[in-house]
């Protein structure tokens, strides 16, 4: 397991810890999706709700892009996406191993950025871990376009160097939904991996692997 920098307190590492871990680190089993139990978020079945609303135009512009990308593996997490969160109104995108360039991720990146600003509380957990060549381009857009709601983001070996962990810090610092981040196994310097311990440290919610 990995383990945090500067004196992560043992109660960080418990039970919880590690449950929330395999979260980010289980992902999609190969393709697209994970909903986790534990979180405890409800779905719910009024298609007219507003909430369900939100849900179905995060879907609809995140399989889009998937759609636009159009590569074997993003064609099968679209149709999934759409499957998965035909009934739920909460979204959990979680694209990893997919081979993802920092061009696609700026495609992603984009359709975020179209999505109305009430809908942003939908979208509650997203990974694009294990997509090496996202790089600091691709983390540059997504820290731009990813919305402060958002509760859990992993994009563990993306081949982020500090540009990309500069933006994602400052994205950090105003995310008032952010509950958990995973950015390890890239290439960010120890200064940014303690600026982000220390933003952790200075919230009870925030979980940080670095």
């Amino acid at each position: 397991m990995t383990t945090l920098i500067n004196g992560l307190s043992k109660v960080k590492m418990s039970a919880p810890f590690h449950s929330r871990r395999r979260f980010i680190k289980t992902g999609l089993a190969e393709m697209a999706l994970l909903i986790v139990a534990t979180i405890g978020f409800t779905p719910i079945t009024n298609a007219g709700s507003t909430y369900m609303k939100n849900s179905k135009t995060i879907v609809n512009a995140l399989v889009e892009a998937l759609r636009s990308i159009g590569s074997p593996v993003c064609l099968a997490a679209a149709l999934k996406l759409e499957a998965d969160q035909s009934n739920r109104d909460n979204v959990y995108f979680h694209l990893r191993h997919a081979a993802l360039t920092a061009s696609d991720a700026l495609i992603i990146a984009e359709a975020l950025k179209s999505l109305p600003r009430e809908s942003h509380s939908a979208l509650v957990s997203m990974s694009l871990s294990y997509n090496y060549a996202i790089g600091d381009t691709g983390a540059i857009a997504m820290a731009q376009s990813l919305p402060p709601t958002l509760h859990e983001l992993g994009l563990v070996n993306c081949g982020i160097g500090d540009a990309g962990g500069e933006a994602l810090l400052r994205w950090a610092k105003n995310a008032t939904g952010l509950r958990i981040l995973c950015i390890e196994e890239n290439n960010i310097s120890e200064g940014i991996k303690l600026q982000l311990v220390d933003l952790m440290h200075r919230n009870a919610a925030l979980l940080v692997v670095v």
